[in-house]
């Protein structure tokens, strides 16, 4: 039987090396395959801090290295790719190193830091139609760069990533775009997006009742795809059917053609039988 690449881990710190550890979000990172959707509420805020989705490939296993690439980037950092070393602690949590920049601080530097990732539990059984653990992606893509050759201002669309893992789901949406800016002088396209709007849902994955949205933030929240307005099921309409469960096809959720990026049955026991 294959193991399950599905996992949903919260950061439990940030360190900017030599300061102190602190932690002043509540981030769930869920991952499926080579894909990921991760959110970062600012606790005190109630406001998105980052919010990304994209590809998750694993350069090295030994030492356990990832890179990250942002096909949704709440702070616009496209075209960077997060690389982390990943080293398993004795009490089961993993510590994340790498470089990224850093927003807080003038001139946004690129600095050292040290994540501490705790990995949350996935129950081993679960209601009928809830082992399901999956990334999707709108189908629509901006053009190529280098397929613009003017006209770009009108060019416009709205990416949507969406991830579930039993008890957890995430959602977030982005309006993208291309823009002009100066690079040593001549003037260069780069890609730009808008603020993200996110969902993050849970529930009781070994019962699937006691759904509630913890987070619902951005001005389109309210018209994500949401597993809780779907009622008792906690799923979309064919859900775990046909095409969903082959990467690469394309399924229809709430009226939006999406590209199934991962998808896995987990190896886990249904109430009952």
């Amino acid at each position: 039987m294959a193991v399950s690449t599905a996992n949903i881990s919260t950061r439990v710190s940030l360190r900017w090396p030599p300061e102190p550890a602190y932690e002043t979000t509540d981030t769930a990172s869920l991952s499926v395959g080579g894909w990921y959707v991760d959110l970062r509420i600012h606790r005190e805020s109630g406001k998105v801090e980052w919010a990304m989705a994209g590809q998750r490939v694993v350069e090295s296993a030994s030492p356990s290295i990832v890179v990250f690439t942002h096909a949704i980037d709440s702070l616009q950092l496209f075209d960077t790719a997060d690389i982390g070393t990943f080293k398993k602690l004795s009490n089961g949590d993993d510590l994340e190193t790498g470089k990224m920049i850093r927003h807080d601080l003038p001139g946004a530097p690129v600095c050292e830091y040290e994540e501490l990732w705790r990995s949350l539990d996935i129950p081993k059984t679960v209601p009928k139609g809830h082992g399901y653990a999956w990334v999707l992606e709108s189908e629509e893509m901006l053009p190529n760069i280098s397929m613009l050759k003017q006209g770009y201002e009108g060019v416009k669309v709205v990416k949507t990533f969406l991830g579930r893992v039993p008890g957890h789901y995430i959602a977030l949406r982005q309006t993208q775009w291309y823009q002009e800016k100066q690079v040593d002088g001549k003037p260069v396209l780069t890609k730009a997006g808008g603020a993200v709007s996110g969902r993050r849902e849970i529930w009781d994955a070994t019962t699937g009742q006691n759904a509630a949205v913890k987070y619902a933030v951005g001005a389109e929240c309210d018209n994500l795809p949401s597993l809780v307005a779907a009622g008792e099921s906690l799923q979309f309409s064919g859900e775990g059917e046909g095409p969903w469960r082959s990467p690469g096809r394309v399924i229809i959720v709430d009226g939006t053609r999406f590209l199934v990026r991962a998808f896995e049955e987990l190896p886990i026991t249904i109430n009952g039988e």
